[in-house]
């Protein structure tokens, strides 16, 4: 009987070695799966982040030649101009003689 009893007992032991085997493969495939799907992710935030970039790049485009355009300065002033009447050409009339 004691011979069954040990025997019994060294199949429990082998019983829970296999069982905390499973155990860790199956946490070490977890984890595996969880570092797969942030590589995954990475690659897609990646590819939306250059899509991006090259449905923006327009509007950036537009958006620099605008503010080229804006910082240009503002000339103001009044314009002047110049008519001349019968008068003026008297005047130059007599400084010619």
């Amino acid at each position: 009987m004691n011979n069954a009893f040990n025997a019994a007992s060294g199949l429990q032991n082998v019983g829970n070695q296999a069982f905390n085997m499973g155990n860790q493969l199956q946490q070490n495939q977890m984890a595996q799966g969880a570092m797969q799907q942030q590589l995954m992710q990475n690659l897609i935030n990646s590819g939306k982040q250059q899509y991006a970039g090259f449905t923006g790049q327009p509007q950036q485009n537009l958006n620099t030649m605008l503010s080229t355009i804006s910082a240009q300065p503002q000339l103001s002033g009044q314009e002047k101009s110049f008519k001349p009447g019968l008068f003026n050409y008297l005047q130059f009339a007599a400084g010619l003689a």
